[in-house]
């Protein structure tokens, strides 16, 4: 009976860590279709009202004020943490090694360190800095947090990269005529561009799922983070809707991903068993041909 179990367990591990992973997601779906309390929460009675929530999700002002905010902030910080990580690790890629341990250091201690002391400690430099020149906390003191907690990771992420490149490939483009900023946009982006769209990636799950810090710093900001966590009352039918969107998109995007895999796959597959079989061909021709000259 143990080795019955043991041997369930080896053959189906797999597949039960993907249900304890897309069971939860499944059940949001789900839900997402039933009807909601009178007080517009979840309701766990299973009654279902054919979409209707996905239909009047986008006039919960609720719900779009949030996500109004949640997108004005993710917009301003994506962009400028990726560019500022590129920028950086450009930088230290050809300054000594001391500076790149520095950079690498403080980057790596930024992620070990727990969102609610960083936020503190943003709050509290903003109270001092920012908020004596007139200035409440708001988007701007937003932004800058997201900034800040985000670039390291971009940080983290785009250097790797940056050390496999060529040195000989910057040489090559300056002996070319052009100049360190046309190489740095024609040949160092590029070839960065994979680490950059990922980095970016990162930096956008999380602005957009940040909670703590943007609490802190934020104000009388709201974000789809801030909302869903102060529901004290109870679940709003408009959140369970929008993790079901989400949920939707994200299972796409890996599914379309695995699929642009698989293919590359069975195509790399096909060309080396294409190579491999005229390679036979080949030393067949070649023996056929030495055994016509030695008759």
């Amino acid at each position: 009976m143990k080795n019955r179990f043991l041997h369930f367990l080896k053959s189906s591990y797999i597949f039960i860590i993907v249900a304890a992973t897309y069971i939860p997601l499944i059940i949001v779906i789900i839900l997402s279709f039933t009807a909601p309390s009178d007080k517009g929460n979840l309701n766990l009675g299973f009654n279902f009202n054919n979409g209707e929530n996905w239909l009047t999700l986008f006039k919960n002002n609720e719900f779009t004020n949030a996500l109004l905010n949640t997108i004005i902030i993710v917009v301003i910080t994506v962009p400028i943490s990726t560019i500022i990580a590129t920028i950086t690790c450009f930088g230290i890629w050809n300054s000594k090694q001391f500076y790149v341990n520095t950079i690498m250091s403080t980057s790596k201690a930024n992620m070990l360190i727990p969102d609610v002391i960083t936020g503190i400690g943003l709050a509290i430099l903003f109270s001092i800095t920012i908020i004596p020149l007139g200035i409440n906390l708001g988007f701007a003191t937003v932004v800058l947090a997201h900034i800040s907690f985000c670039t390291p990771y971009a940080i983290i992420i785009i250097y790797p990269r940056m050390q496999k490149m060529n040195k000989n490939l910057i040489l090559a483009s300056m002996d070319l005529g052009y100049s360190q900023i046309v190489t740095f946009f024609k040949v160092t982006i590029p070839f960065l561009l994979p680490a950059i769209f990922s980095a970016a990636a990162i930096v956008f799950s999380m602005s957009f799922d940040d909670f703590i810090i943007t609490k802190l710093v934020g104000g009388k900001v709201n974000t789809i983070s801030t909302e869903i966590y102060s529901m004290a009352k109870g679940i709003k039918m408009w959140a369970v809707t929008f993790g079901a969107i989400i949920v939707i998109i994200g299972i796409t995007i890996t599914i379309i991903i695995g699929i642009k895999k698989y293919i590359e796959e069975r195509q790399k597959h096909k060309a080396i068993s294409l190579n491999k079989f005229n390679g036979r061909i080949k030393k067949s021709l070649k023996k056929g041909i030495e055994n016509e000259k030695l008759n």
